[in-house]
């Protein structure tokens, strides 16, 4: 079995302007995140938010759901959704995608 969990994952702590707790998240203001608009840059991706201050991952390996089009394996620029995942962007911020899957939606990626 192949495994890339934990793979150099790396968590910042930030401000959280929304009660969310989980999903993509970019930066709104000076450190502060909140949950990410359609187009919004993607930062990483929020795995705990207690009383405002909210940890996010923003490296290392993860495992996301997409929309659009199929994202590509290998580098691929991506933005946030707007539905708490990724979509392909053109100036968006460059991740390894390892696995693609259609019948969920998800990708595994590397940061």
């Amino acid at each position: 079995m192949i495994s890339n969990k934990g793979f150099l994952v790396e968590h910042i702590t930030l401000l959280c302007e929304d009660n969310d707790t989980s999903g993509v998240v970019c930066m709104k203001e000076n450190n502060t995140c909140g949950i990410a608009a359609s187009d919004d840059k993607f930062l990483g991706i929020m795995v705990n938010n207690r009383n405002g201050v909210a940890a996010v991952q923003v490296k290392g390996y993860a495992e996301i759901k997409y929309s659009g089009d199929a994202l590509e394996l290998g580098i691929e620029k991506v933005c946030c959704d707007g539905e708490g995942g990724i979509k392909s962007a053109e100036n968006g911020r460059e991740v390894i995608v390892l696995s693609v899957d259609t019948s969920d939606n998800t990708v595994s990626i590397i940061m």
